[in-house]
């Protein structure tokens, strides 16, 4: 998986070849990239092999990370779709590293049900789960997929300290998510703001004319 800077810190410029002209960091990341994939030589005569045999993808960088692009042998689509990118800006600006990194590994490995789990159970999180599925055959083997996606959700909910709903009515998905929302409701802090209207003016005028008055009511 190739991940991508598409930050706005991407935009700068910068030299790609001697005597030729600057290209934005994006432009000369995406000459590179494209060689890596396609074959070629650079400019400085460095060489590169096609990669033909070689699925390869691509996550965009930025703020909130995204694969624009799974894993493919169709590497001219793949290029295609880094032509396309561009730098962000305003909010979607940021360089968000570690969940670019994460993105990439997912499309790579792909998280099992139980590892996601596990995961979120490392970083304090619950992840409650609701089955809005039909019941399983009670004839079904152990192995019946239907039984085993619910089982599975089970042990997801456990694993996390959460707990599993089996929905199969409208009514029992509403009474799930009723006891879902009694068990995380926590107290929240929040900021309070005071707002202060300086009168001080006003009154210093008030004050000044009315030393004002003494004196015109002393002579």
């Amino acid at each position: 998986m190739m991940v991508l800077d598409i930050s706005d810190t991407m935009g700068g410029k910068v030299a790609w070849a001697p005597g030729e002209p600057e290209v934005t960091r994006l432009d000369a990341a995406r000459r590179a990239f494209k060689l890596f994939v396609a074959g070629g030589a650079a400019p400085d005569g460095t060489t590169f092999e096609p990669r033909a045999a070689d699925q390869i993808g691509l996550v965009a960088l930025a703020s909130v990370p995204q694969t624009v692009c799974p894993l493919t042998l169709n590497h001219s689509v793949l290029l295609k779709i880094a032509d396309g990118l561009t730098v962000k800006g305003g909010v979607d600006a940021g360089t968000n590293v570690g969940d670019a990194i994460a993105e990439a590994l997912i499309r790579l490995e792909g998280l099992w049900p139980r590892q996601a789990a596990q995961l979120a159970a490392n970083l304090g999180y619950k992840v409650y789960t609701i089955d809005a599925g039909p019941e399983p055959d009670p004839g079904a083997p152990a192995d019946d997929e239907r039984r085993q996606g619910r089982e599975t959700l089970r042990a997801v909910a456990e694993m996390t300290g959460a707990r599993a709903f089996v929905a199969t009515r409208g009514t029992d998905m509403l009474a799930a998510y009723k006891e879902i929302d009694a068990a995380e409701r926590v107290p929240v802090e929040t900021f309070q703001y005071r707002r202060y209207f300086e009168l001080y003016g006003w009154c210093a005028a008030a004050a000044a004319a009315l030393l004002a008055l003494t004196r015109v009511l002393d002579r």
